[in-house]
C-alpha cells in the first residue's frame, strides 16, 4: 500500500517537473529584437513616464500662487503683536 501511494506521489512530481509550466518557444531572434518590450525606461513604460509628467506639471502649476504669497510674505500673519492685526 505505502510503495503504490510513494509511486503515484512520484509520478505526479515527476510529470509536473517535466511538462511543467513550459511558456511556448520563441525563436532566438525575436527574443534578441524586443528584449524588453513596452518599456521605455527601466521601471516605467513610456504611457506611465508621461502620466508622471503631466502630473507633476499639474502639481508644479497648482502651487505657483502659493509660491508667490510666500514671496510676498502673504502667507501667513504677523507674530509681532498679541493681537491680531488685519
Amino acid at each position: 500500500m505505502k510503495n503504490r501511494v510513494y509511486s503515484v506521489i512520484l509520478v505526479i512530481a515527476l510529470g509536473s517537473m517535466v511538462g511543467g509550466c513550459a511558456a511556448p518557444l520563441q525563436p532566438v531572434q525575436e527574443v534578441r529584437r524586443s528584449l524588453s518590450p513596452n518599456r521605455d525606461g527601466i521601471p516605467l513604460s513610456l504611457g506611465e513616464r508621461l502620466n508622471r509628467r503631466a502630473q507633476t506639471r499639474d502639481l508644479n502649476t497648482r502651487q505657483i500662487p502659493d509660491d508667490w504669497d510666500s514671496i510676498w510674505l502673504n502667507d501667513r500673519p504677523l507674530r509681532m503683536s498679541l493681537y491680531p492685526i488685519p
